[in-house]
């Protein structure tokens, strides 16, 4: 396809490999990311305008496993998981003026 039609097309689906690399990489590693977490991620490549480019794109992946498996995928199992923004997973230590480390359970 050629003109403006045919460059968005292509953007996605460079778009929808860059997104299925960052979902093999976690999974790979075994942990999880948030989408927000995925899209600072991708943002330096110049291929999504906004965290709403990089949702639609994990969908499309979603939906593709989906119809190549027969069964749903929902974003967690990609290790994609939807959260907040500013929130936070993970260990938590507060640290206090002059007081010892203390975890945070």
């Amino acid at each position: 396809r050629s003109g403006a039609r045919g460059i968005a097309s292509r953007r996605q689906l460079a778009q929808t490999w860059a997104i299925i690399s960052g979902v093999h990489a976690t999974l790979v590693s075994g942990s999880r990311m948030t989408q927000r977490e995925l899209w600072y991620r991708l943002k330096t490549t110049g291929l999504f305008s906004g965290p709403v480019q990089v949702n639609e794109r994990i969908m499309d992946v979603c939906a593709a496993v989906s119809w190549r498996c027969g069964a749903p995928c929902p974003r967690e199992s990609l290790g994609v998981i939807a959260a907040p923004r500013g929130s936070m997973t993970g260990c938590i230590t507060l640290l206090m003026d002059g007081d010892a480390p203390q975890p945070l359970d």
